[in-house]
């Protein structure tokens, strides 16, 4: 915690020249200060020198934010940096990282990381020349989540403001498929004609009445796939903002548009959670998707997790391939762990022509059912579980024998101690470890290392082009004693 007088040191209004550090997780740059203290700088690059303003100090923690007056130059600048292509990016906070050219983006994300990347780490970092390749930096996205709230009588849509709980509108949001974007429009008309019908509120997550006794809309969860089909869930507080809302529901599928199907979610909690754990009703039109993904079919709804970039997925699969062994006469044998829809291992396999035995494990039975309809879709023999990967590994390997490859895509959190301590007991010959959050990655690659596997390869995606978000895939071989 820094001392009072260090935190003397620096008021609101006062100017200073500093150097932008590396990116932080929201895509401001960190800079340290005397006495621990650290300055967040929006919209700046790492290594340029800007004169800043301090227009707040966290009580009592280590955070000071500013903003750039004037940006004093830097070894990189006039290359790297632009004007960001979306008008309203300094105040949506969803990107970050618009003010840098698309091909400079993953190499800053990157150097950024070194901050946390362990020396071994570091040390296997594949060479850029390497690193998958994201697809379109632009348009990418097939999941929008639109949340409606009015101001003054007029029906805004779309996401919060940096750092607030106002909702901004995002009626041609840059990084969505045009597909969302058009459906976005559909809804925003269509809204706007709701809002005069006083028997249902817009109440979006963390609104003050949001969970309470009013009948409101919270969020519309939207899924594109790349045919341009979208399915729409609408989560609403109670059952009758739900009654309000089937019409409109059902008009939306039987018009022009890309609204193929429409199902209604209650969920009534306070707090920032957008969505329920339960399935949704079913209203109108299709109830899933279907996304082809490296040549295998996935079926997708709105609620269910997919990857957002499906060209980012693909990227994903195809370097794990390079580490999958190809031995048509004898099959290697896949553990996939957090395996969701089993995206990932059916999509190797398909790959691989059968060459690949497929087994996952997830605790969320939704997701093995989708699993295992999209196995049996693609012809492609698998093995699912429901329950977590603690439990269930170690019965896994006496009743099916020790696996070759294990795959581990855990949630931002990464693994938890009784999974990792498990999945080491197992001991395949290679784990591939595709991480959403470096730090956890860090953390669970030292206890890997320490069980007698060495690190072949590191490779970061930018998954998430705009954004400050890492993707990483960490190829880990056991060593032979």
């Amino acid at each position: 915690m820094p001392s009072r007088t260090a935190r003397a040191q620096y008021r609101p209004g006062q100017l200073l020249d500093i150097e932008a550090g590396p990116l932080a997780s929201d895509g401001s740059t960190r800079t340290p200060l005397d006495g621990g203290l650290e300055l967040r700088l929006n919209d700046a690059i790492p290594g340029e020198q800007h004169r800043v303003r301090i227009v707040h100090r966290s009580r009592g923690g280590p955070v000071i934010w500013g903003e750039s007056i004037s940006l004093l130059g830097g070894p990189e600048s006039g290359n790297l940096r632009r004007k960001p292509p979306c008008p309203i990016h300094r105040k949506c906070g969803a990107c970050g990282l618009q003010h840098v050219r698309d091909n400079a983006q993953l190499r800053l994300k990157v150097e950024s990381a070194a901050s946390y990347l362990s020396a071994e780490l570091r040390a296997a970092l594949d060479p850029p020349s390497s690193w998958p390749e994201p697809g379109p930096f632009f348009g990418y996205r097939h999941k929008a989540i639109f949340l409606p709230q009015t101001t003054k009588g007029k029906l805004k849509l779309g996401g919060f403001r940096r750092r607030s709980h106002e909702v901004i509108d995002l009626p041609d949001c840059s990084v969505l498929t045009p597909a969302l974007v058009q459906a976005h429009h559909q809804l925003s008309a269509m809204l706007t004609a709701l809002a005069r019908d006083s028997s249902i509120s817009f109440t979006p997550p963390g609104a003050a009445q949001s969970g309470a006794s009013t009948a409101g809309l919270r969020a519309l969860v939207l899924r594109a796939n790349r045919a341009g089909e979208v399915l729409l869930c609408a989560v609403v507080t109670q059952p009758t903002a739900g009654q309000a809302l089937q019409a409109m529901l059902t008009s939306l599928v039987s018009c022009a548009g890309p609204i193929v199907g429409c199902s209604l979610q209650v969920f009534a909690e306070t707090g920032d959670r957008v969505a329920g754990p339960e399935s949704p009703k079913h209203i109108a039109g299709k109830g899933q998707l279907m996304e082809t993904v490296s040549g295998m079919e996935a079926q997708l709804d709105a609620l269910s997790f997919f990857q957002v970039n499906p060209h980012g997925l693909e990227a994903v699969i195809e370097h794990l391939l390079g580490w999958t062994p190809a031995h048509p006469e004898q099959p290697t044998r896949l553990l996939e762990l957090y395996c969701g829809g089993g995206v990932l291992g059916l999509a190797m396999a398909t790959a691989r022509g059968g060459s690949l035995e497929v087994y996952g494990v997830d605790n969320d039975s939704r997701a093995i059912d989708r699993a295992r309809h999209n196995a049996a879709r693609n012809k492609l023999k698998a093995t699912y579980r429901v329950g977590s990967s603690s439990e269930l590994v170690g019965p896994m390997v006496q009743e099916y024998g020790p696996f070759d490859l294990t795959l581990v895509d855990p949630p931002r959190r990464g693994l938890r101690p009784q999974a990792l301590k498990a999945l080491l007991l197992s001991a395949p010959r290679r784990i591939m470890y595709v991480s959403c959050y470096g730090p956890s990655l860090v953390r669970d690659a030292t206890q890997i290392t320490a069980s007698g596997y060495r690190i072949r390869s590191l490779s970061p995606l930018d998954m998430l082009p705009q954004t400050p978000h890492l993707e990483w895939t960490c190829i880990f071989d056991r060593q032979l004693s």
